[in-house]
């Protein structure tokens, strides 16, 4: 980070990754580990600290991110030395099925793998590995730049993303990536904005930030892989486009 600005937000990303990981791996040890509580949820004083709503009510990267390890239904993904280990979670006290589609992609969007399972039955109340992919020798992991190269899940309930998540093969400070490069269009939608951001290439952890109003994005801090559209609504504290 070369400037204060840049500190305040890779800090936050830290944050968040941290927490992620945390709250993931006891959620995949289920029934071992029956819930999880993180410290802080907010701050009643302007400083640097563990909250994840900061002292003037802003949501940092680790509220947002949280939104979605948090989900009543999770896909985590786990790697060992050997294999990556694909689970569904789910908390709630029935049953669903469901359809989970797991791809292995450049930056660029190539993809290497792609593998889509459908009328899985998730159990109430559980933690199950749906996929074990194979870390072998000579395997596809030989002949990819792991650097540009990411791991993506993603369960589908109705024909809705209900939940996603990535792996990196490397820390994320030793990942390639690219500049960013999007399409973004938005429209007024009575107490803020619709925005639809498309990405060109991989976008990690896109922060959006709103200069000139104050409020509240539905989702913010995420990933975006090439190709992929995402809607996020903005909701103005003080809707006054003047």
């Amino acid at each position: 980070a070369k400037s204060f600005e840049k500190v305040v937000v890779l800090s936050q990303i830290m944050q968040a990754e941290a927490i992620k990981s945390a709250v993931e791996a006891h959620r995949r040890n289920m029934p071992f580990c029956m819930g999880t509580l993180y410290w802080q949820f907010n701050d009643c004083w302007p400083g640097i600290s563990w909250s994840s709503i900061d002292y003037s009510g802003s949501w940092k990267a680790f509220h947002f991110v949280a939104r979605h390890f948090y989900k009543p239904i999770l896909t985590c993904i786990k790697k060992t030395d050997s294999n990556i280990e694909v689970s569904i979670i789910n908390d709630l006290n029935k049953s669903f099925i469901v359809e989970l589609n797991i791809f292995i992609s450049s930056f660029n969007g190539e993809v290497f793998f792609e593998k889509r399972m459908e009328g899985i039955k998730v159990n109430p109340t559980s933690s199950t590995i749906y996929y074990d992919f194979e870390i072998s020798p000579n395997g596809i992991f030989d002949s990819i730049n792991l650097n540009e190269t990411v791991f993506h899940c993603e369960v589908v309930l109705n024909n809705k993303i209900i939940s996603k998540n990535e792996l990196f093969f490397v820390k994320p400070k030793d990942l390639n990536l690219r500049k960013p490069d999007y399409e973004l269009s938005y429209k007024e939608n009575g107490e803020g904005f619709l925005i639809t951001i498309q990405a060109k290439v991989f976008m990690y952890r896109l922060f959006l930030q709103a200069k000139n109003l104050s409020g509240t994005f539905s989702d913010n801090f995420f990933h975006l892989r090439k190709g992929d559209s995402k809607e996020i609504v903005f909701t103005s504290d003080k809707y006054n486009l003047n």
